[in-house]
């Protein structure tokens, strides 16, 4: 046998005696080694006489200790022949093992190829797979064991494991047609993922329910259940009949949810027979918080609740305690936002906002035409217990801003990133309009100019909209004298102005 320098260290080789040769067997026996070296050579003892030398310099050095004392040399050299005696029965028994261990190797051999031939010919005779068959957990160790104690595998043994093998195989092929509805089911599913991102994209359905409740819809539902291939999916969504039925799956949704929002608002059973008046689910006056996670999406931060549109889309966030899976729409998740319904103009002051806008709450259109406000009305009134609204004319609302007027688009500036918006950040040049303004005796109605200071329980708010400014106070007010400490300018920092409106 010869190896590669790189290999024999791992292996522990070492040269042979006779031929110098390296061999790989772990037994250093030399009859061992020398029966199982293949060359030139090794069929007959060589000419010159070679001698093991590995142990030469140990057993003289043995033989010099003892041959000085007569009693240890003559114990020495009785154990030198029983040792030689041990030695060569020993090297007989290991002979004996390695033609043993030969002859078996080759038994097994071909035992193993005639188990495994019958197991061919059961397999085709019975409708099997050969491959499922070896692996059941009942045929394998059988075939196994059967080999190893070289006996042949026969049909009367197949007979007594028929019915075990049977339920393997079955519950074989039902695990694997599982795994094969799943992966089309996800397949299918990602389709249908794609399709939705496509309506939401080009808006050609809106608004669109978040995506859980988009797949529970009976059209999609069964298309993602279907035994139909990838492409033929992709291309039956594009027909037109199922964009039809895509489309009254998403109507009849609708109505079921506004059904059951307009009983959260009060509203159970509403029918109109006027196709201009809005269901109060879609009017600005409609606001919802989630029961669950009392949160909303990164586009409703400012309004602090949801409208229709974000209610439907709404899917509750993970919190730290444990994470929410996603699920479908249901409208008792949901509850009213009093505060946001009761403080939006068009709900408090519905004569002002007609005036003002020439709309009326339920009528189409009026959340849009409204959308100048934005969530600054909205958003607002969760600072308050309860919000009155008053339209200011522009010349009065000027008097009370007085000398620091509004800056648009400041606290988008300054909550921008980078060191300039930090810089400005920090510096203490920032006052709070609640606290300097001196409030009217008559707040609530809106009518008399600021000249005797007064102050109400929450503060109040300048927003401008086309040539009048919103006045935002609560329905109870305090009025008092202005001290001059209260008069005097009181200055932060930005994030110091932000935590002070907190505690507002």
């Amino acid at each position: 046998m010869s190896f590669s320098p790189v290999i024999r260290p791992a292996f522990n080789s070492h040269p042979m005696v006779m031929c110098t040769e390296y061999s790989m067997i772990p037994y250093p026996m030399w009859k061992v080694q020398i029966a199982s070296v293949s060359g030139a050579g090794i069929g007959s003892w060589p000419a010159s006489r070679k001698f093991r030398r590995s142990g030469w310099l140990y057993a003289l050095q043995e033989h010099l200790e003892v041959s000085t004392q007569p009693d240890a040399f003559a114990k020495y050299t009785k154990d030198c022949i029983k040792r030689s005696v041990q030695n060569r029965e020993f090297m007989e028994m290991c002979i004996a093992l390695h033609s043993w261990k030969i002859n078996y190797l080759a038994a097994l051999s071909a035992v193993n190829a005639i188990n495994l031939t019958f197991s061919g010919q059961l397999a085709n005779q019975e409708g099997l797979s050969l491959s499922d068959l070896m692996n059941t957990p009942t045929y394998g160790p059988f075939f196994k064991r059967k080999t190893k104690a070289l006996e042949h595998i026969k049909r009367s043994h197949y007979d007594l494991l028929e019915s075990a093998i049977t339920a393997d195989l079955v519950r074989v092929k039902e695990r694997r047609a599982r795994r094969s509805s799943g992966n089309r089911y996800t397949a299918t599913r990602k389709i249908i993922d794609m399709h939705y991102d496509k309506l939401r994209a080009l808006k050609l359905e809106s608004p669109l329910p978040c995506l859980p409740s988009f797949r529970k819809l009976p059209t999609p539902d069964q298309l993602q259940r279907s035994s139909l291939p990838e492409e033929e999916i992709k291309k039956t969504l594009q027909t037109e009949p199922i964009t039809q039925l895509v489309h009254s799956d998403l109507a009849n949704f609708h109505l079921n949810a506004k059904n059951t929002l307009g009983k959260v608002l009060g509203f159970p059973d509403w029918i109109s027979a006027s196709n201009k008046k809005l269901h109060p689910v879609d009017r600005l006056t409609a606001r919802f918080r989630c029961r669950r996670c009392q949160r909303v999406e990164a586009k409703y931060k400012y309004f602090g609740c949801l409208d229709y549109a974000g209610v439907i889309m709404h899917m509750c966030a993970t919190t730290m305690d444990k994470p929410v899976p996603p699920k479908p729409f249901r409208a008792t998740m949901f509850e009213k936002d009093t505060k946001a319904s009761s403080g939006t103009l068009i709900h408090q002051y519905p004569m002002l906002s007609i005036l003002a806008c020439g709309i009326r709450e339920d009528e189409k259109g009026s959340d849009e035409l409204l959308s100048a406000v934005g969530p600054r009305v909205i958003g607002h009134s969760h600072r308050h217990q309860t919000m009155s609204l008053a339209l200011l004319p522009q010349d009065e609302a000027k008097k009370i801003l007085g000398d620091h007027a509004l800056l648009p688009g400041l606290v988008s500036r300054l909550t921008s990133p980078g060191k300039i918006a930090t810089m400005n950040r920090n510096m203490k040049a920032y006052l709070c309009r609640h606290c300097k303004q001196a409030k009217p005796k008559n707040s609530a109605a809106g009518n008399t100019s600021s000249s005797s200071g007064t102050t109400t329980s929450e503060g109040s708010a300048i927003l401008p909209t086309d040539g009048t400014f919103l006045r935002v106070t609560t329905t109870t007010t305090t009025t008092v004298n202005m001290t001059p400490s209260a008069i005097s300018k009181q200055m932060y920092t930005f994030d110091a102005l932000r935590c002070h409106l907190q505690d507002k």
